[in-house]
């Protein structure tokens, strides 16, 4: 178990510097599970105990209102830091994480990590560096989506999962046309309108979940005027 969270956690560069001991100390109290498709990872309220980073598959972060409506805030990819915006700041997660596809995750002991920050300056920079780099991700983005019209977001999103999450013009699309929604703004209705658009004008080909995009040129076009 040591060696192997060793090689796939610490194999990062947030990890850098940090000395055998630190990291034999860290692998110590270091574990992994694997989650199924559609599988909760982490439920809002939950007590704040470990950080976790996403191995392999996707994620979606996401926050419910009063009247149980979800509001997708961002998507996990392999390598991120899951649920770094809470780990200093609250005892308990403030949205629930939830696997769109088979993906497996490492935890390490929030404790043992604060007491190699308390050691280890240069390695508590690197961790408020991720931290912002989360933050500002997130941000970027809501930012970048809200200027945009309805066909700009859609492109938007669409070229999100080919150039940085599945680096390739055809992949199976994990969210569902609500989830897009959510994530997006927009109504299940007219992220189902624009698809449909989309494919009409020889932009897109659909076959059940998966996307191809045949016209990147146009599609980048709307995304950048839209």
């Amino acid at each position: 178990m040591l060696e192997t969270c060793r090689s796939c956690v610490f194999n990062s560069v947030l990890f850098e510097g940090l000395s055998d001991e630190e990291l034999n100390y860290l692998a110590g109290y270091a574990s992994f599970e694997p989650f199924r498709k559609s599988d909760t990872v982490i439920s809002q309220g939950d007590e704040v105990n470990f950080i976790s980073f996403l191995k392999q598959g996707l994620l979606k972060v996401f926050r419910k209102n009063d009247d149980g409506k979800e509001q997708i805030i961002s998507i996990a990819k392999p390598n991120d830091c899951v649920g770094l915006l809470t780990v200093f700041s609250d005892k308990h997660y403030q949205y629930s994480i939830a696997a769109l596809e088979d993906s497996i995750i490492y935890y390490v002991e929030l404790s043992r990590v604060k007491y190699i920050l308390l050691q280890n300056g240069a390695f508590g920079m690197r961790l408020l560096g991720r931290v912002s780099l989360a933050a500002d991700a997130i941000i970027n983005n809501a930012y970048n989506i809200a200027k945009k019209n309805l066909r700009g977001r859609i492109a938007f999103i669409l070229l999100e999962f080919a150039d940085e999450i599945y680096r390739n013009d055809q992949f199976d699309l994990p969210l569902s046309r609500k989830e897009i929604g959510e994530l997006i703004g927009m109504t299940t209705e007219n992220v189902i309108r624009i698809f449909s658009e989309f494919r009409h004008d020889g932009i897109l080909s659909i076959s059940g979940k998966t996307i191809t995009i045949l016209n990147k040129q146009m599609l980048h076009s709307i995304e950048k005027f839209g």
